[in-house]
């Protein structure tokens, strides 16, 4: 048995930090979610799947226009006007490190869209080392729906910036 937890972030336990069970969802979340599907079988594919649910469209960037960064989060408009967000993946991440980036973009366009839309191009990229966890913020909620989506690892946390 492949055994990767440490004592710190043991599954269902309580997070240190925030209290909220380590790589389980929340009993409030729905019964049948997008993650839940058995052809989903790695963390980025299912982290493509928590995207999709939360009308995030989920891109590649060229090695070659991504300048040395992990992705980018944008905010754009839907034919109807809506706010969409993007979250493009430097094309050549690795599974972990793809699924860590694709795991911030997420959180930063749930908990920070105006970080976003106030940007002045309409976006930000993310840099492609990882930062320290963070103990509270959209790192720390990135660290959460990474380990929920079955990637254990020691932070999900990187560095946005403005272009």
């Amino acid at each position: 048995m492949n055994d990767r937890r440490t004592q710190q972030h043991v599954e269902g336990a309580p997070c240190p930090v925030c209290g909220v069970p380590v790589g389980r969802r929340p009993p409030y979340a729905p019964e049948h979610s997008p993650i839940d599907d058995p052809m989903l079988t790695t963390p980025s594919a299912k982290l493509c799947a928590v995207a999709l649910e939360g009308q995030i469209r989920v891109f590649d960037v060229p090695v070659e226009a991504s300048e040395g960064f992990g992705g980018a989060v944008a905010a754009g408009m839907d034919d109807d006007g809506s706010v969409r967000g993007m979250v493009g993946l430097a094309e050549d991440l690795d599974d972990d490190l793809r699924a860590d980036v694709l795991a911030f973009g997420i959180a930063v366009l749930a908990g920070a869209m105006n970080v976003v839309t106030r940007s002045p191009n309409g976006y930000l990229a993310i840099g492609r080392t990882r930062l320290p966890a963070a103990p509270t913020g959209v790192g720390h909620l990135a660290w959460h729906m990474a380990r929920t989506c079955g990637r254990d690892t020691p932070s999900a946390t990187f560095e946005l910036v403005s272009l």
